[in-house]
């Protein structure tokens, strides 16, 4: 997946998706479970794994671009890409 399509995807997703979610997050303490699965189905979790592992054969530097996008909109969701990734 070429960098600017990525990064356009995941801006778009973390603010109709993530952004709404954040501060329900936040007050309730809860783990947004839908936001991670459609992270799942969208390949965001296994960024910098290849395709053989189950991956989408991203670059680190798209990963670290992928956890500062979710951050700024739900520091909650960023943490949890990273923890999972990492």
């Amino acid at each position: 997946m070429k960098r600017e399509l990525l990064l356009k995807m995941l801006e778009e997703f973390a603010i109709k998706e993530v952004k709404p979610m954040a501060k329900i997050t936040d007050e309730e303490e809860r783990f947004p479970i839908e936001t991670v699965k459609q992270m799942a189905e969208l390949g965001i979790l296994g960024l910098p794994f290849e395709s053989n592992y189950g991956g989408v054969g991203a670059s680190y530097t798209d990963y670290v671009a992928a956890v500062r996008i979710l951050s700024k909109y739900c520091a909650t969701t960023g943490v949890i890409l990273s923890a999972h990734t990492s």
